[in-house]
């Protein structure tokens, strides 16, 4: 998952106001992957957006770069003064 794509992502979803938004792929890993890594980048926990994802995550490579991702965010939140308070 690249972070700017996912960040330019998160800036158009931002503006959508109400109107809702599909994600899609032919499996449903995919979105789910996107979906997870947006989730954990607005700070859900890793533990409920994986229960959110499971049903459409069938392949342990997907479930991987979830737990990847959501490594990152922290790691990323503890090099942000203040963000931990």
């Amino acid at each position: 998952l690249e972070r700017d794509h996912l960040r330019e992502l998160a800036a158009l979803l931002g503006d959508r106001g109400d109107v809702p938004v599909i994600l899609h792929c032919a499996t449903g890993n995919r979105a789910a992957m996107v979906w997870a890594a947006l989730e954990l980048d607005r700070g859900e926990p890793l533990e409920s957006v994986l229960a959110s994802v499971d049903p459409l995550v069938n392949r342990e490579p997907v479930r991987a770069a979830i737990e990847a991702h959501a490594r990152e965010v922290a790691r990323e939140a503890e090099q942000v003064p203040g963000a931990a308070d």
